[in-house]
């Protein structure tokens, strides 16, 4: 079977074609209502089955056919899409494992940085090491504010420390 948007080959038990993710399954049935459909327009031949058509004559009838074909092989293949196997969600343990990990100071930001900005990985993981680094950096700027105001208030005289004014 071929991949009617990439034009590669695939097997005929595949669900996706491995080079440009479409769906092999679609194909098929489209490709077999093309084909019947394409039975009933042809002409019978005396017999009262379907006439062959030969796919050079076919050409030649239409000479930009065989240019556009040539263009369209010609053509880079799309972006990869991400593999199914990246979209599976964490399970439970994975959850809980991740939740342990985060729970080491250094090893935390570590791990957020490298899962949130892997090329591959699993995509719910991503999410929750993206999610992460946003929460601490929105808790960093807080903490940062915070401070700033306590020590204002502290230098001009406003709030007494350990009892000296």
């Amino acid at each position: 079977m071929i991949c009617e948007k990439c034009g590669e080959p695939i097997a005929q038990d595949a669900l996706y074609c491995e080079n440009c993710g479409a769906r092999a399954a679609l194909q098929a049935d489209a490709a077999q209502a093309r084909s019947a459909s394409a039975r009933k327009s042809m002409p019978l031949d005396e017999g009262g089955s379907p006439e062959q058509e030969n796919p050079a004559s076919e050409d030649a009838a239409r000479p930009g056919r065989k240019r556009r074909r040539a263009k369209r092989e010609k053509m880079p293949p799309a972006d990869p899409p991400i593999p199914p196997e990246d979209m599976i969600p964490l399970t439970t343990g994975q959850c809980v494992g991740i939740l342990l990990a985060l729970c080491v100071p250094v090893l935390n930001l570590v791990l957020m940085l490298k899962w949130a900005y892997a090329a591959r990985g699993n995509e719910s993981r991503r999410s929750l090491a993206r999610a992460g680094l946003i929460l601490t950096g929105v808790c960093i700027g807080a903490s940062i504010v915070v401070l700033a105001a306590v020590t204002f208030a502290v230098s001009m005289g406003l709030v007494s420390v350990g009892g000296v004014v």
